[in-house]
């Protein structure tokens, strides 16, 4: 059995109380009515009777049970009287019922009972709040249903709210006995109204209202419940603000709601239901160690802690007190304790415990670390929690650490921490009482060995128990101390540095383009003016900007009206702050804990307070981003004249991008639908690219499967109607009819033209793309561009910017381009040109021998008569592109072509000087230019051909037919050369079947220079060393074919070359020798060097007489067939 079958809560403790649903005959029963309700239902008779006041607040902390108190007196003046009968039953005393009814005149037995208006607050406006509440109490009770026709229509502000209250009230006085307004949950109306800066107008003209309807004769009573004092609310608002709410706050009488301990115990009791109590021998050794404190030793407190079971005493004692705690507020109440079954809570230990244990201190603290530290941490009680903690990290650090050591240094520091202002302190025999399961001399020991290890201390005066203060800084103290220093300053916004973004979704999925607005905090209007405000570096297309000063008057519709359209043009939404105050506070914080990070240095050695510091700092963090959150969603957005009132921020960022940019191609593609693309968007993105130049008269630009630049086709071209199949059947690419391409591309068009005697770098074309009303994304930029570009071509000609930073003519683009065109779109420009007043006949037949000459389409326009000509010159060898070796009418044409940049002037006024036909004419040009031009071309087509076959001829002449034979000679050279320039010149030679660019290779190889630097130099240079090459190549070839004569052990060949500068002899000479010869070799080799040292000859006679002496022994070389000239 299980504790949890012996105990349970009672329901109508598990839920706070509602006041506008909660009121009926069985909400009384069980109610308990103690003292501190009697007297605030006193308080509430006495004022109202003697000295007229009609409003009220009752402020208290959150589950004190101010609505159970406010629904009491709601059944006491109830037009039912079963309701009226059990609310007196449940009051229990006659005189207080009979004094009430007295004050309030209602007959309980006969009277009309009241008109009781019960509504409860939110975040929504008061006015629909409090008219809701007063049509449901006119349904209710039973005299006024018919009255509501007074008003069937909500009010639609304030003063008409009050005017409707004015009529209620004249309405209902012959009906009803009085007229009880209860507003639930004031407390956040008051927030909602300080976050709008508001006044309080609504609640200073009710309080006036209703004062002058109950001396007028008609009773009636306001009772606001609060959580804090109404000026509380108007902290974070400028001193004007306060004083006013100050002036409001005295129409109204505030009653403290504060429930006392022994209440707390005597409610606790009511909640737990159970078969077993507490005896009372523990209870009354835990009322004698706290003596003298609020909580008296009566046999009446006694018998609340025992009807606290399974609550250990101790425990009970400390709910009360820690409900009232700032940490607590909000967020738990006693009765939410009781219910919770958080880690650690109490419902879970009912779960997990047998009986006869009960719910100690040490569970309470575990309770309360797992679920409420860090709201504890950064509340005053951090201090003294955050020196526990460490008090309990030092312990368990101790050899001899046992449970009792932990159990005590939790029990101390929630004594100190929650029960010293009521008078419970940690003395010998209230720690004894709290670990009773312990005996005396154990809980003694484990007391003394804290002490030894400097873990508690005692304080002489109070003789109690205290955890050692091993930190020497008060984080919380200083942190007070700095949030007041900087509070009357505007130096928290600065220090912010606030910066968040809203998507905007609905735009995203109907656009395909990721766009997001920045938010921003700015100190007032005026800091609008800097442009440091607009500074968008974050890639965002607009801009949330919250202005931090409080609204006034002046902030009228009309004038944020203006400021918003004067802003438009910047893309700026604007708002004031509606929770300035809240901001303002936390920011403040934040700031002053950022502060002392700075100031004090020796946080960093202070580990307690580091962490303590470092959790409030987190949580104070946390506290300003949210909010930031709730003042950024609740704020009214002004955006070009128009007001986006209390809208979620993602569709006020669709609807102001659906402005700026109606003019944006739907792409829905993730690859290049962004600002920056992956490495694979990028590689996918070129491959289409090249395909786009390589296969654009290919039905899906031959993309075969459906790899990743495929999907980029389909969204980017073909859906977009930029490629697909013409009428004729072919395929390329095209303009669309309509839509928002044809008017992106449109626009550029007319940035083409406007500049049609210059040209447009595609910068400023991906610049205007990328501006309102079009924002293209700039992953999709370079695929639009080149679609525009292909579709154009007739048009438009191409630049391309050079090493010399001079912008070139390129008559096609290429693989260069398309790089530019995506890494570097300032290096690739356009020009538009349009002829006029030429005759069709010279450009028609120009076209005519375009296209013949180069086998393709030419349409008859200048530009693409000029394109397949400039091409042809741009692809010549780079020899044939600075050769002189030309004719020079030849040179100079492709000297014009290369440097050409108008390619309409070269067709039409370059071409006509060149060929000397300025005095010619008109009629006879074509048929020059055609006859001319045909010579230079083929001149430039053949030069290369020429030059090769000079070269062919030479290495015949040198080294007989280019054939099998002198493949294998090149393999067997490769093999005995030692030189690696021979092996790589019979390497080239040997790839002469094989190769067609063997002879390239050759040229390169001998001239030491590759292809693409060729000039007339190094190719003369190529010729005379070609010579030299052959001459050593057959040399080897002759050792080589020899030496396979005599493949045996000993057999070389000996070659002697001797040159007088008029030519040279060679001498050969093949040998054989066995192993055993070698000797007598050395021996002869020793006696020739002494007498060549004792002939006195120099070096150079020896080396004659060495040489005069080879001849002798060798035979005169005789060279092949095909080397004898002639």
């Amino acid at each position: 059995m299980m504790l949890k079958d012996q105990y349970s809560i009672n329901v109508r403790y598990q839920r706070s109380t509602r006041i506008d649903s909660d009121l009926d005959v069985s909400f009384f029963n069980g109610l308990v009515y103690h003292g501190t309700a009697a007297q605030t239902l006193g308080t509430v008779i006495d004022q109202f009777k003697q000295a007229k006041q009609s409003t009220f607040t009752i402020t208290g902390p959150y589950g004190s049970g101010k609505s159970t108190i406010a629904l009491l007196m709601s059944g006491l003046l109830h037009p039912n009287k079963e309701i009226r009968k059990a609310a007196k039953e449940a009051v229990g005393n006659p005189r207080e019922c009979s004094k009430l009814y007295s004050a309030f005149e209602l007959n309980p037995n006969k009277g009309s009972g009241w008109l009781i208006i019960r509504a409860v607050g939110g975040i929504g406006d008061p006015v629909g709040v409090i008219w809701t509440g007063i049509q449901d109490a006119l349904k209710e009770h039973p005299n006024t249903t018919d009255l509501l026709f007074v008003s069937q229509d909500k009010p639609q502000s304030e003063v008409e709210l009050l005017e409707y209250i004015d009529t209620l009230i004249r309405e209902v006085t012959p009906y009803v006995d009085g007229v009880l307004f209860i507003l639930d949950e004031m407390g956040k109306v008051l927030e909602n109204i300080s976050r709008q800066s508001a006044d309080l107008h609504l609640f200073q003209d009710l309080a006036e209202k209703l004062s002058r309807a109950s001396q007028s004769g008609v009773s009636c009573v306001f009772i606001g419940l609060l959580h804090q004092a109404m000026s509380e609310y108007a902290s974070g608002l400028g001193i004007g603000v306060q004083s006013e709410w100050g002036k409001v706050q005295g129409r109204y009488a505030d009653i403290p709601y504060q429930v006392s301990t022994d209440e707390t115990l005597a409610l606790i009791g009511k909640s737990i239901v159970g078969k077993e109590r507490e005896d009372q021998q523990l209870p009354s050794s835990v009322l004698k160690a706290v003596e003298g404190a609020s909580l008296k030793n009566t046999p009446e407190i006694i018998e609340r802690l025992c009807s606290c079971h399974p609550l250990h005493p101790t425990s009970a004692m400390l709910l009360g007190p820690l409900s009232k705690r700032r940490f607590s507020q909000n967020e738990r109440s006693t009765f939410s304790f009781l219910s919770s079954r958080e880690p650690h809570s109490f419902q879970q230990f009912l779960e997990e415990s047998q009986p006869g244990t009960t719910y100690r201190l040490s569970n309470l603290w575990d309770y309360l670390e797992a679920n409420l530290e860090h709201l504890i941490i950064n509340s005053p009680d951090g201090h003294p929690w955050s020196l526990a903690e460490d008090a309990l990290m030092r312990v368990s650090k101790q050899p001899d650490t046992k449970d009792i050591h932990l159990e005590l240094i939790k029990s101390i520091a929630l004594i100190n921490l929650f029960g010293r202002k009521h008078g419970f302190y940690a003395n010998e025999e209230l720690i004894r009482a709290s670990l009773d399961q312990h005996s005396k001399e154990i809980t003694l020991s484990a007391i003394q060995d804290l002490k030894n290890w400097s873990l508690i201390t005692k304080r002489k005066h109070l003789s109690a128990w205290a955890i050692f203060e091993g930190a020497d800084i008060d984080v919380s103290e200083l942190a007070e101390a700095k949030v007041e220093q900087l509070g009357h300053d505007d130096s928290w916004i600065e220090s912010l540095g606030y910066s968040n973004h809203v998507i905007a979704k609905r735009h995203y999925h109907e656009y395909g383009v990721l766009r997001w607005m920045s938010q921003k905090l700015i100190r007032n209007t005026g800091y609008l003016s800097s442009k440091e405000a607009f500074n968008n570096k974050d890639g965002s297309y607009a801009s949330f900007i919250m202005i931090a000063e409080p609204m006034t008057n002046e902030a009228s519709d009309v004038s944020m009206k203006q400021l918003s359209i004067k802003l438009s043009d910047e893309g700026v939404a604007i708002a004031y702050c509606p929770n300035l105050s809240v901001i303002k506070n936390t920011a403040i914080e934040v700031y002053a804990l950022q502060e002392l990070e700075r100031e004090l240095p020796e946080l960093q050695n202070d580990k307690i307070a580091q962490r303590e510091h470092e959790v409030r700092l987190v949580e104070t963090t946390k506290a300003l981003d949210d909010a930031f959150i709730e003042g950024f969603e609740t704020a009214t957005w002004w955006f070009n004249g128009r007001p986006y009132p209390k809208l979620p921020l993602s569709v006020i960022a669709s609807d102001i991008a659906d402005g700026l940019y109606d003019e944006c191609p739907s792409i829905f593609n993730e690859l290049i639908g962004r600002t920056k693309v992956s490495g694979t968007s990028v590689s996918a993105r070129k491959k289409l690219m090249m395909a786009m130049i390589e296969d654009s008269n290919q039905e899906d630009l031959a993309i075969d499967g459906f790899p990743p630049e495929k999907a980029i086709y389909l969204t980017c071209l073909k859906n977009l109607d930029l490629h697909g199949q013409n009428e004729d059947g072919s395929f390329g690419f095209r303009i669309p009819k309509s839509g928002q391409i044809k008017s992106l591309f449109g626009a550029a068009d007319k940035l083409i033209k406007s500049e049609s005697e210059s040209i447009v770098t595609l910068d400023q074309i991906f610049s205007l793309w990328k501006k309102s009303p079009y924002g293209v994304a700039d992953g999709a930029i370079p695929v639009l561009m080149l679609a525009m570009l292909l579709s154009q071509d007739e048009n438009l000609a191409f630049y391309d910017k050079d090493s010399t930073n001079q912008y070139v003519y390129v008559p096609d683009i290429d693989e260069v381009i398309v790089n530019k065109l995506a890494k570097s779109p300032k290096d690739i420009a356009v020009r538009y040109f349009e002829v006029t007043g030429v005759k069709r006949q010279y450009i028609s037949s120009m076209a005519t021998l375009a296209s013949q000459r180069f086998d393709r389409d030419v349409p008859e326009s200048a530009l693409a008569i000029a394109r397949p000509i400039v091409t042809f010159v741009h692809q010549l060898p780079q020899w044939v592109k600075v050769t002189r070796k030309l004719s020079s009418q030849t040179t100079a044409f492709r000297d014009l072509v290369l440097k050409a940049n108008d390619p309409y002037q070269l067709l039409l006024e370059d071409f006509i000087c060149l060929f000397g036909l300025m005095d010619t004419p008109e009629s006879e040009h074509t048929e020059q230019i055609q006859k001319q031009l045909t010579s230079c071309l083929d001149e430039l087509k053949s030069k290369q051909t020429e030059l090769l076959n000079t070269f062919e001829i030479a290495i015949q002449s040198e080294l007989g037919s280019i054939d099998e034979t002198l493949v294998g000679q090149c393999t067997k050279v490769k093999e005995l050369a030692a030189d690696y320039r021979m092996q790589s010149f019979a390497q080239r030679m040997g790839s002469c079947i094989s190769n067609k660019n063997w002879l390239i290779n050759v040229i390169a190889l001998v001239g030491g220079t590759p292809e693409r630097n060729w000039n007339d130099v190094s190719l003369s240079k190529a010729k005379e060393e070609l010579h030299e090459f052959c001459q050593r190549f057959k040399r080897i070839s002759v050792f080589a074919s020899q030496a396979s004569d005599a493949e045996h052990e000993g057999a070389k060949s000996i070659a002697l070359v001797i040159g007088d500068g008029q030519g040279a002899q060679e001498y050969v000479r093949h040998i054989s020798i066995s192993e055993s010869a070698h000797s007598k070799v050395d021996e002869v080799l020793v006696h020739l060097r002494e007498t060549m040292n004792s002939s006195g000859l120099n070096e150079d006679m020896q080396a004659l007489a060495l040489q005069e002496a080879l001849k002798q022994l060798m035979t005169e070389y005789q060279p092949p067939a095909c080397d004898i000239k002639g």
